[in-house]
């Protein structure tokens, strides 16, 4: 994790989105590789919830369709956000108004063919690259 520590240490030097982000985004990362099937499972739960559309518009190549706070709440489930707040230490509401940037540009950054695959999160140059693309939104 060390690439990841120093993405998120110079992350969090910058304005103060950024470091909200960067103060989460490990928690993101440890909550969604401990989800359920991991950022497929994730994927399928947007699916199974009613909002296929929106996660297809995070795989696509267009533009990201948006997500409101309680749908993350209601599609995530409790446990997994309570587990954002703790890890993070952020408050709930702050969680979730920044999971609504970061999870659609890490789901994009991980499907840059339409298809969703793992290896484009575990890749460190990609995923060094969907972090400067997450920062680049906010």
């Amino acid at each position: 994790m060390g690439l990841l520590n120093s993405v998120v240490s110079a992350l969090s030097s910058a304005d103060p989105q950024s470091k909200v982000q960067g103060d989460l985004l490990p928690a993101l990362i440890q909550v969604v590789s401990t989800y359920p099937g991991g950022v497929a499972g994730l994927i399928e739960r947007f699916r199974e919830g009613g909002f296929a559309d929106v996660v297809t518009s995070w795989l696509s190549q267009g533009e990201n369709k948006t997500i409101g706070t309680q749908e993350l709440l209601s599609v995530m489930g409790t446990p997994a956000i309570d587990k954002l707040v703790s890890l993070s230490g952020l408050d709930q509401n702050t969680v979730l108004e920044n999971l609504k940037v970061m999870l659609p540009s890490l789901i994009d950054q991980a499907s840059p063919e339409g298809r969703f695959d793992p290896s484009n999160l575990t890749d460190a140059s990609n995923l060094l690259g969907g972090l400067t693309q997450l920062f680049r939104k906010s």
